[in-house]
C-alpha cells in the first residue's frame, strides 16, 4: 500500500481533476449497474410465457434495518414495478421500451466513460511534462562534475524511458485505489441485494486471487530497476559510438565494439525477459482464476434453486447476477497487471528522485538576464589547492598569483599539468579544496553565482555550438542583443564574411555540434559569442590549438581584437599566441614554478619555459 501511495505525490498539483475523475467514476459505476441490470425485465418477459401475472401488492417504503432485509425489500419493490408495467401495456411493447432504455443507459454510460479518459490523459500527459521540466531544470542546475562522473545515457533514460513509466504507474496507482475500486464496490453492492448468501460464498474465492496475483508482482519493482539502469548503460555506448566514430573507423574497431555491445544487449535482453515472463504470467493465471470462479458461482447458485431452498434466486436473477459477477471479474483481474505495471514504474520513479536529489549550484533558474558585476581591481589567487570530488590527491597545490585589471595573464605547462583547472575553478565550476580566490578582494564563494559567471567570456578548445542557426549561437543567452551588436561582434571575430556566404546567412543551421562548418569558423563564432557578451574578464582555453595554420591566423587576428581593452587569462598550448601577455606563468603538476614575462623567461637558462619554446622552434 505504501508503494501504491508514494505514486500520488505527482497528482498534488491537479487535486481538482483527480476530484472530478473519482465523481464521474462513480457515475460510470451507477451507469454500469443500471445498463447491466436493465436485462432483468427482458429476461422475465421472456422467461414467463403466461399472460397471467400473480398480483404482487404493493410495498411499502425501503427501510434501511434490518439491513439483511435490503435485498428482499428491493425485489419486492422491482416485481411491483413490472407488474404495473405488465397491467397497463402489453409484452410486445415493454419489449421494445426495454431495448431502447437499455440502449440509451449503454449510451450515457459510454458518454462518461470518454470523459473519465480524457481526464485521465489530462493527468498524465501533465504529469509527464512536469517531470520532463523538471529533469531539464535539473540538467541545468547540475555542476560540471556531475557530468564528468554521470553517463550521459543514463540520464537520457530518466528523461524517456522512465518518465513515460512514472506517467502510466500514476494512473496506475490511481486506479488501484479508487477506480477499481469503486466499480467492485458498486458490482458487489448489487450483487448482495440479490442474494445476500451467494455473494458471502464468494468473498472465500476473492483472497485466492489476491494471493496469486501478490505473489507474482513481488519481484518486478527491482528487475524493472535493473532494467532502466542497463538501460542507460546502452544509451550512453550508443552516444559514444556515434561521436567517436572517426576513430572507430581509423582504428577498424567495429568487431570490437560490435561485441562489447552485443554482450551487453544480451543481459538487457535476459532482464526484459524475465519482467516480460513475471507481466505475461499475471493475465492467463487471473483468467484461469477468475472462470474457476464463475464455475464455482454457477454450481452453487444453481444448488440454491434447484433445492428450491427460502429466499432462493429465480433463474432470471441467476442470470443477472451471473452478468455482474462476470464484470466485476474484469477490474479484480485488472489488479494483477496494475500492480506489476505500477512497480515497474515506481522503479523508475526512484532513478528520477535519485536523480532530482543531487545537489544543485543554485536554487533559483536565472529569470532574464543577469546583470554583469563590475571588475575594477584584480583577481588574486591566495594559497589555492584542489582535489576533484572522490579524490585526494591535489592536482593544484598552493597556488598564488594575481591577474590586474587590464592585463593579460598566459598559463603554459604541459598536458594535465593544471591550467585548464584554474579556468574551470574561477566561474567555480568548481570549488576550490583550501585557500582562496577573489576577485576585487572578495572571496568568490560569497558572490551569488549568476553573478560571478556574468563577469566570464569563455572560448574554450572545442568549440561548443548548439544546432541552431548561426545568429542563435552567437546570441546563446543574449537574446535582447540587437541584430546589428551580432554582426559587429561577427566583424570583429573575422567570422561575418564567412557566415554570409552561408546558404542562409544568418539562419543557417549549423548542424548537429556545428558539423557543417569547419573548425576555424566554429572557433571564429564562439569568439563572436564572447565579444557579444563583452564581460569585463575573458578566459581563452587553448582557442587555437586544434587548427590549422591559416584558420589559426584568423582566429589570433580575432583574439586580438577581443583582449583589446579586456582582462585575459590565457592558457596556451602554442607559445607563440601568448608572446605578447603581460605575465605568463608555468604550470607543472600542479605547481606554479616559473614566472615573468616572455622576454624574462628566455632569459632562464635552464628554464622550463625556454625549453618548451625551444621544442616549439619559435
Amino acid at each position: 500500500m505504501k508503494s501504491i501511495l508514494q505514486s500520488f505525490r505527482y497528482l498534488k498539483k491537479y487535486n481538482s481533476r483527480v476530484v472530478l475523475n473519482v465523481f464521474v467514476t462513480i457515475i460510470v459505476a451507477i451507469l454500469e449497474i443500471v445498463s447491466l441490470l436493465s436485462i432483468l425485465p427482458f429476461l422475465q418477459i421472456i422467461f414467463k410465457n403466461t399472460d397471467n401475472t400473480t398480483p404482487v401488492p404493493k410495498p411499502s417504503n425501503i427501510e434501511i434495518f434490518p439491513i439483511g432485509d435490503i435485498g428482499d425489500q428491493v425485489k419486492h419493490h422491482f416485481n411491483y414495478w413490472m407488474y404495473s408495467l405488465l397491467q397497463d401495456h402489453s409484452k410486445q411493447q415493454l419489449l421494445v421500451y426495454i431495448c431502447i432504455g437499455v440502449f440509451l443507459a449503454f449510451v450515457i454510460k459510454n458518454i462518461f466513460i470518454y470523459i473519465n479518459q480524457m481526464i485521465d490523459r489530462s493527468i498524465r500527459y501533465n504529469v509527464a511534462r512536469d517531470l520532463r521540466q523538471s529533469i531539464y531544470d535539473k540538467v541545468l542546475k547540475l555542476p560540471i562534475r556531475y557530468f564528468s562522473e554521470q553517463r550521459r545515457g543514463d540520464i537520457l533514460t530518466r528523461f524517456s524511458n522512465d518518465t513515460l513509466k512514472v506517467e502510466s504507474s500514476v494512473l496506475n496507482g490511481f486506479s488501484l485505489v479508487f477506480k477499481e475500486p469503486v466499480m467492485v464496490i458498486f458490482y458487489l453492492v448489487s450483487m448482495l441485494l440479490i442474494s445476500t448468501k451467494l455473494t458471502l460464498f464468494i468473498f472465500l474465492l476473492l483472497p485466492v486471487l489476491g494471493f496469486v496475483v501478490g505473489r507474482i508482482s513481488k519481484s518486478l519493482k527491482r528487475k524493472s530497476t535493473s532494467f532502466q539502469s542497463k538501460l542507460g548503460q546502452l544509451l550512453s555506448f550508443l552516444d559514444e559510438t556515434m561521436f567517436g566514430a572517426k576513430v572507430i573507423k581509423s582504428f577498424t574497431a567495429e568487431r570490437y565494439l560490435y561485441n562489447r555491445f552485443s554482450e551487453e544487449n544480451e543481459k538487457l535482453r535476459n532482464i526484459r525477459k524475465k519482467i516480460d515472463i513475471r507481466h505475461a504470467s499475471s493475465s492467463p493465471v487471473s483468467e484461469i482464476l477468475g472462470i474457476g470462479s464463475v464455475m464455482i458461482v454457477i454450481w452453487y447458485g444453481g444448488s440454491l434453486i434447484l433445492n428450491n431452498s427460502a429466499n432462493a434466486l429465480t433463474g432470471e436473477m441467476l442470470i443477472a447476477y451471473l452478468v455482474l459477477f462476470s464484470r466485476m471479474i474484469s477490474p479484480l483481474k485488472s489488479f494483477s497487471d496494475l500492480y506489476s505495471r505500477l512497480q515497474d514504474g515506481l522503479a523508475s520513479a526512484d532513478r528520477i528522485d535519485e536523480f532530482l536529489a543531487f545537489g544543485e549550484e543554485y536554487p533559483v533558474m536565472p529569470d532574464g538576464e543577469v546583470q554583469s558585476r563590475p571588475f575594477n581591481d584584480e583577481i588574486h589567487f591566495e594559497n589555492m589547492s584542489f582535489h576533484y570530488p572522490n579524490s585526494d590527491v591535489n592536482v593544484l597545490k598552493n597556488i598564488n598569483f594575481s591577474v590586474p585589471k587590464g592585463s593579460t595573464v598566459a598559463l603554459v605547462g604541459q598536458s594535465g599539468a593544471g591550467k585548464s583547472t584554474i579556468a574551470d575553478l574561477l566561474p567555480r565550476f568548481y570549488n576550490v579544496t583550501d585557500g582562496q580566490i577573489k576577485i576585487d578582494g572578495e572571496n568568490i564563494n560569497n558572490i551569488p553565482l549568476q553573478e560571478l559567471r556574468s563577469m566570464f567570456s569563455y572560448v574554450s578548445q572545442e568549440a561548443i555550438l548548439f544546432n541552431d542557426t548561426v545568429d542563435k549561437n552567437i546570441r546563446f543567452g543574449l537574446e535582447h542583443k540587437t541584430d546589428e551588436e551580432v554582426m559587429e561582434a561577427s566583424k570583429i571575430a573575422n567570422a561575418h564574411d564567412f557566415i554570409m556566404n552561408l546558404e542562409n546567412g544568418y539562419q543557417t543551421n549549423v548542424g548537429e555540434r556545428g558539423s557543417k562548418l569547419s573548425g576555424g569558423q566554429k572557433q571564429r563564432i564562439t569568439i563572436a559569442r564572447a565579444i557579444l557578451k563583452n564581460a569585463p574578464i575573458l578566459i581563452l582555453d587553448e582557442a587555437t590549438s586544434a587548427l590549422d595554420t591559416e584558420s589559426e591566423r584568423l582566429v589570433q587576428d580575432a583574439i586580438e581584437k577581443l583582449l583589446k581593452n579586456r582582462t585575459a587569462i590565457v592558457i596556451a598550448h602554442r607559445l607563440s599566441t601568448i608572446k605578447d601577455a603581460d605575465q605568463i606563468y608555468v604550470i607543472d603538476d600542479g605547481e606554479i614554478i616559473e614566472h615573468g614575462t616572455h622576454d624574462e623567461l628566455l632569459t632562464e637558462t635552464n628554464g622550463h619555459y625556454k625549453h618548451l619554446t625551444e621544442m616549439q622552434a619559435l
